[in-house]
């Protein structure tokens, strides 16, 4: 479907999508950072073969999907991190070809990036919340704006941004 497209960069996938097939990404080069929604529970042969940047796998289903073959991160798997949902740790190290990465965190994966003031939204106001967090020396997971594991001036930088941008 979208193998060999080398400008894809951060893919994220539908909640309601359960399978991603055979070859799909195979070859995007560019992929850095991976979303599995909740629904998939079947990744193909060879589906992420190839997408050696990538830097971040997030997975949000308790059960880890079943893969095609061991070629399906193929080079990443002592790279890239694994982000699952929190209990979900045994799941994965039981399953084959997840047990492979080598970094596999458990996160709340229900927080909103950025939403620092916890209105369920982000807004202009997140702003000055996540300066104060960054001055209090506190951290929450939603303040991991750039998503790097560490609360710091970059996740303001990020959030400013994504405002401007819209996005």
């Amino acid at each position: 479907m979208f193998a060999g497209c080398a400008s894809l960069t951060d893919v994220v996938l539908s909640e309601t999508l359960t399978r991603v097939g055979n070859y799909a990404f195979n070859g995007c080069t560019g992929i850095k950072h991976l979303t599995l929604g909740v629904g998939i529970t079947t990744l193909g042969q060879n589906a992420f073969a190839g997408c050696n940047a990538i830097e971040t796998v997030t997975s949000k289903n308790d059960i880890a999907p079943s893969m095609g073959n061991v070629n399906c991160f193929n080079n990443v798997y002592n790279d890239a991190t694994l982000y699952i949902p929190i209990g979900a740790t045994e799941d994965y190290q039981l399953t084959n070809y997840w047990n492979k990465f080598a970094h596999i965190v458990e996160k709340n994966l229900d927080v909103v990036p950025g939403d620092v003031d916890g209105d369920g939204r982000v807004g202009i106001s997140d702003v000055p919340s996540l300066i104060d967090l960054l001055l209090g020396g506190g951290s929450i997971d939603s303040a991991d704006v750039d998503g790097d594991g560490v609360v710091s001036i970059s996740d303001v930088s990020a959030l400013i941004d994504g405002l401007l941008s819209g996005n």
